[in-house]
């Protein structure tokens, strides 16, 4: 009896086959953002200087070091010589 009533139970809830999907975008990288041109991770910093020229800015802190080099539209992420992530800044995501 406790059987077919487990069964039942589970027959009578909705079915979720029709359900719908929301995808909602991460900081907009879904738009514009995959268009605007940065550095990948895994570059060196010598790739980045080559490719996107000198940063307008520049700051070292901690130990391993993380360094942050400061473009007009993005931030970039440096662990030791390598990028670790390239951050576009909010004014270029709003384009």
């Amino acid at each position: 009896m406790k059987k077919y009533l487990l069964l039942a139970c589970l027959l009578s809830l909705p079915s979720f086959a029709g359900a719908e999907t929301i995808r909602i975008g991460v900081g907009q990288q879904s738009s514009g953002d995959s268009a605007m041109k940065r550095p990948q991770p895994g570059s060196s910093m010598e790739q980045v200087e080559e490719k996107f020229g000198s940063p307008e800015d520049e700051n070292t802190v901690g130990e391993p070091p993380i360094t942050t080099w400061r473009y007009d539209s993005f931030t970039v992420y440096f662990e030791g010589e390598r990028v670790l992530r390239a951050v576009l800044h909010k004014k270029n995501m709003d384009k």
